[in-house]
């Protein structure tokens, strides 16, 4: 069996699993509502004879599967409610339509990442496996080795060579999440020797790296992960995925206070407006105040160069939420690794797949109109391009 009917059996199974069971359950509970609603005899036998007709359409990458499903159903009197049959007739109910998937092939990625996310290296150890001469690409119309540039474009078909020997795969992704404790860097390495996250990489999966950072002085959430979309989804401005912090204030707030909504509407700072989402008192008392903050922005520092700006007197800051992450349960200096649930609770706060996805066709579609535009067109990346099913577009 050839690569692309595996995928399309692969596919259609995949619908088969999800579409079918659903459709009869649906057609049976129908049966049982509308004999008992149509006058069956408490206690009668009901029989079901369900008669499935279906067919797969495969057009490049579109997979449609057509489907028709008949239900036959004894032991049921025909009534009519109103103008409406109860049942049709000879107790036969019947539906059909059309499932349509576009198989999601793997999108081209560059040298750099897609060998960084099938070894869980650095960037950096990337970097110089590839100024040793030790990474070369093998192409479906070249079979020569050849030695790529970094930032060119490796597709699902080619064959990535590391002293020789061809690459698997890229590892499924993991995801982790750490309560950070204060006086911690985050980075993997603390240039000044200072301690840093290092032993709570060698604790967790291979290849997780932080996504974002918090000051040494700041506690609570990391997000740690090898899934760069997912990392880039979260860490973009534009996708708004919400940053809770909790504010301990040398300072007694009202909850009038008119602070609280300038921390709302906007505070200027090097010429660009911080804004927190929601801002509210959670706490208070005679001589301190809790905060809550929520933002979307993500700026270096934001709370505390908004503080500072607003004569708030900030004691101590801490990260409780990351979209829909959250610290409780987890101790201070503690990590665990997130439920699928969770990841896909995540990617839904921060924007989705299909967004991160229709993103990075629309960036390879404009790289291969600029490609062409200058002089020198990118004819594989223009064939894959028109192997999608829609083109995306801009945003």
């Amino acid at each position: 069996m050839g690569v692309g009917n595996c995928v399309t059996s692969l596919t259609v199974l995949a619908l088969l699993t999800a579409l079918v069971p659903a459709l009869l359950a649906a057609l049976v509970l129908r049966a049982r509502v509308l004999g008992a609603g149509a006058g069956s005899t408490t206690g009668q036998a009901c029989t079901v004879r369900v008669r499935a007709l279906m067919r797969v359409v495969t057009a490049g990458s579109v997979t449609k599967l057509r489907y028709s499903i008949g239900l036959e159903a004894s032991n049921f009197r025909r009534t009519r409610r109103g103008t409406r049959d109860v049942f049709a007739r000879q107790g036969v109910y019947h539906v059909k339509g059309i499932v349509s998937t576009a198989a999601e092939r793997p999108l081209p990625r560059r040298l750099r990442k897609g060998v960084a996310e099938r070894l869980g290296l650095s960037l950096q150890h990337v970097d110089e496996r590839w100024h040793a001469g030790r990474l070369r690409v093998v192409t479906p119309d070249n079979a020569e080795p050849q030695l790529l540039p970094l930032e060119a474009l490796v597709f699902d078909d080619d064959t990535v060579l590391l002293d020789g020997v061809a690459l698997e795969g890229a590892k499924p992704p993991v995801y982790a999440l750490l309560n950070k404790p204060k006086y911690v860097t985050s980075t993997a390495r603390d240039p000044r020797g200072k301690s840093d996250l290092s032993p709570y990489l060698r604790a967790m999966p291979p290849g997780c790296f932080a996504v974002g950072r918090l000051d040494r002085e700041t506690t609570g959430l990391l997000l740690f992960t090898s899934d760069g979309e997912l990392a880039s989804a979260v860490l973009r401005p534009d996708h708004q995925t919400s940053k809770t912090y909790w504010l301990w204030l040398d300072d007694t707030l009202s909850d009038d206070d008119p602070r609280l909504d300038r921390l709302r509407q906007g505070v200027a700072h090097n010429g660009e407006l911080l804004t927190a989402k929601h801002a509210r008192v959670a706490a208070r008392s005679e001589y301190a105040t809790e905060l809550e903050l929520t933002l979307t922005q993500g700026r270096k520092r934001q709370v505390r160069h908004m503080c500072r700006a607003l004569d708030l007197h900030l004691v101590h800051l801490h990260r409780s939420r990351i979209g829909s992450l959250s610290d409780a349960g987890l101790a201070l200096g503690s990590w665990r690794s997130l439920t699928r649930a969770e990841i896909d609770a995540l990617w839904h706060a921060a924007g989705g797949r299909a967004n991160v996805r229709s993103r990075k066709l629309h960036a390879l579609t404009r790289h291969a109109s600029d490609a062409r535009a200058g002089g020198m067109p990118l004819a594989r990346l223009e064939r894959w391009l028109a192997g999608e099913p829609t083109q995306p577009t801009g945003h």
